[in-house]
């Protein structure tokens, strides 16, 4: 996962257009996934303000979908996967 992540996120900091892809999260990065709290229409930075994170809820390891990456207000670029019904955003600081 980390190597797909990485290149995703440095395309998005070099300003190249944003292209949906699918990444594998295995065992050892299921933990910096979280669960969002709520279940936005649109990813904007407001999204990750407050208590936007269910702390203790993890995706399973598997194949998923990057569908938005998101640059936030506190300076950290955040990835947005689904899994069925509930979305996950990386990383969780």
């Amino acid at each position: 996962m980390a190597e797909e992540l990485e290149i995703l996120l440095s395309d998005h900091s070099a300003g190249k257009p944003f292209r949906v892809r699918e990444i594998r999260i295995d065992d050892s990065a299921a933990f910096t996934w979280v669960k969002i709290a709520s279940s936005p229409k649109r990813f904007v930075p407001e999204v990750f303000v407050g208590d936007w994170a269910v702390a203790g809820k993890h995706p399973s390891p598997g194949i998923y979908r990057v569908l938005a990456l998101v640059d936030c207000h506190d300076g950290v670029c955040r990835a947005v996967v689904r899994d069925g019904q509930h979305l996950f955003a990386y990383p969780f600081i």
